[in-house]
């Protein structure tokens, strides 16, 4: 939607006639569901692997126009092949679910999957460090690996199980100005809105996204709302379905 719109839509009340309104209303409903639905991603990296899985998840991403398909290293070729010629880009997740990978290693492993045509990168941090409150190691390793970003979209992933908030908060902090979106993730679960909250608040100047089991777009929407660029997700494609429906049903009461 053009800024014309949006501009529009603010002053509908005094200028349009009730179609007129209709419409505007209509039109930023539809725009609102197409830019929430360009912050989806799916993921697809449990095992047990196969084509067949590969193959279901590159067309629910394509079919949803999402914003892109995380897969594991082994899964990049095959889904490179299957998204070739769409919108929505292929993504290695390097290290999960623990980064417990050394950093040559982590390294190694994220240039394979660029040159089987991986477009980003999600490398997972060590959770080691993280429960030693050793937060300098971890940004050290993500300074060491965001040199990756200048072939690909690079992401460091936090893994923030078993943290209290203070430690969480340092650990944001850390990654205060960081040049590369953190990805926060909660293995098991799913990373709430009050942890993107948090490290929108204390990661200052860093993009900050989120990982999880998110079934419902309502639950999708708070953690969006909460400030994350993007939801990283193995329903992600029910979820841009929510939206649309939600943008349905407001066009059917407008009427």
């Amino acid at each position: 939607m053009s800024q014309k719109v949006q501009t529009a839509a603010t002053s509908a009340a005094k200028t349009a006639t009730p179609q007129m309104d209709t419409e505007l209303k209509q039109e930023f409903q539809s725009f609102k569901a197409g830019k929430l639905i360009k912050k989806l991603a799916m993921l697809r990296i449990s095992y047990p692997y196969s084509m067949e899985v590969v193959k279901n998840a590159v067309a629910q991403t394509r079919a949803g126009n999402l914003a892109g398909i995380g897969v594991l290293p082994t899964a990049v070729s095959q889904a490179a092949k299957l998204m070739a010629g769409a919108n929505p880009t292929v993504c290695a997740v390097i290290s999960y679910p623990h980064g417990e990978d050394v950093l040559k290693s982590k390294i190694v492993a994220s240039k394979t999957a660029l040159s089987n045509n991986a477009e980003e990168l999600i490398v997972f941090g060590s959770a080691s460090p993280l429960k030693r409150g050793d937060v300098k190691a971890i940004r050290k390793e993500a300074d060491k690996l965001k040199g990756l970003g200048k072939r690909a979209g690079f992401r460091y992933a936090l893994i923030l199980d078993g943290l209290n908030e203070t430690e969480k908060e340092k650990l944001f902090r850390a990654f205060k100005t960081y040049p590369c979106p953190i990805v926060l993730v909660r293995n098991g679960s799913s990373v709430t809105a009050a942890d993107v909250a948090q490290a929108k608040t204390f990661a200052v100047g860093c993009a900050v996204e989120a990982m999880g089991n998110y079934r419902t777009h309502t639950e999708a929407l708070t953690v969006l709302e909460a400030g994350a660029q993007r939801l990283w997700s193995p329903f992600a494609d029910e979820l841009s379905k929510g939206f649309l429906q939600e943008f349905e049903t407001s066009v059917s009461q407008a009427k």
